[in-house]
């Protein structure tokens, strides 16, 4: 990718309101892959280590709360305003306490973080939901629709096959955040500190958004005239090498890509329906911006004449490539001019003059 996920350190632009629910079914006692395990390698341990970390990278002044539910749910760390590290240190105790067993129903701990993040006063309101079953519950698309005008956001986190990856994808789509899946109890730490990390790094800036012409880029060249506001992106950090056709007025990258190696990759840090893009998707030239940035990140096509080889040294790090030109008739063509590619990948650049030579011929 020719951005990082990672956003740029900024400071936090108000205070985070985190409200983990955390799956604490029978199921949650495996190893993922449904084997049964006792101690460190388990769902549930996995989980308890998760929600600890997500706790430890809050700042002063944010708001935790923890729900873990089956069938029912309890608070296991009420909406509590963390104002330095003991406030920390007891929730982390709590959160050490969870224990599985029982069925599971997310509708109504889901519904409780919501209504406890409207309450708070933060600017900043988000839930976290780690499950790793299915619920028969109904009635999510009320609460969602609750979540947008309270300008709370939820993002699931599904563990194994078992998981109702459908629901959880929707959830995490319509919540406004993002959604994540993991085979591996070990990965559930890692992903759930990654999404508190972007929450208090303030990855998602929302308002009005004024879209810059950056560097020169193929994908803008035939578009002209004032470019359309946007009403939000996911901030990211540009990496080397990298192309930032677009950026916003704090330097954010909008549009970015690169070539790597033979491939290309192109970067949109904004959405591309109705949501952030509202007014990019009535704008005339909306239709050829898209085309233009696929047509650009799809293979050059190869010429039927030209055949290309490559052959691995016996030493494993040189790396022989060759051409073959035919003409029309599949004869060799002689003389040809050949271009040589002057980058292999990012960090691994070469300039190489052009060339020509004569082939063998039958």
């Amino acid at each position: 990718m020719p951005v990082s996920a990672e956003p740029p350190i900024e400071p936090q632009q108000g205070s985070l309101a985190l409200f983990l629910v955390i799956d604490r079914s029978g199921s949650m006692d495996l190893v993922s892959g449904g084997s049964p395990a006792s101690g460190g390698g388990t769902k549930m341990a996995m989980a308890r280590e998760a929600a600890i970390e997500a706790a430890g990278l809050l700042q002063p002044e944010d708001t935790l709360g923890v729900i873990a539910f089956d069938s029912a749910f309890q608070w296991v760390v009420p909406p509590t305003k963390l104002h330095g590290p003991d406030d920390v240190k007891r929730a982390q105790d709590r959160i050490a306490t969870i224990k599985s067993g029982g069925g599971t129903s997310i509708l109504p701990p889901l519904t409780a973080a919501f209504e406890a993040a409207a309450s708070t006063d933060a600017p900043l309101k988000h839930i976290i939901l780690l499950t790793d079953g299915e619920s028969n519950d109904r009635g999510y698309e009320d609460l969602l629709a609750r979540m947008v005008p309270a300008q709370i956001t939820l993002s699931t986190l599904a563990i194994g096959s078992d998981a109702d990856t459908r629901l959880l994808t929707s959830l995490a789509h319509l919540g406004g955040g993002r959604y994540y899946f993991t085979e591996r109890s070990t990965q559930i730490p890692r992903i759930a500190s990654k999404e508190t990390t972007i929450l208090t790094r303030n990855a998602v800036v929302e308002g009005q958004v004024a879209a810059v012409v950056a560097d020169p880029s193929p994908i803008l060249r035939s578009v002209s005239g004032d470019l359309p506001p946007l009403s939000g992106y996911v901030a990211t950090t540009r990496k080397d090498r990298a192309i930032t056709a677009l950026e916003t007025e704090r330097g954010h990258p909008l549009l970015a890509h690169w070539q790597y190696g033979l491939g290309r990759v192109v970067a949109w840090t904004s959405d591309a329906q109705q949501g952030w893009t509202s007014q990019w998707a009535k704008w005339p030239a909306a239709a050829e911006f898209w085309s233009q940035a696929v047509r650009w990140a799809l293979p050059a096509p190869v010429q039927a004449n030209f055949q290309p080889s490559a052959q691995i040294g016996t030493d494993g790090r040189q790396v022989r490539l060759a051409v073959q030109a035919l003409s029309d008739d599949g004869r060799f063509a002689d003389l040809r001019w050949l271009p040589a590619p002057d980058q292999s990948a990012p960090g691994r650049a070469r300039r190489l003059r052009r060339y020509h030579r004569s082939d063998r011929t039958r």
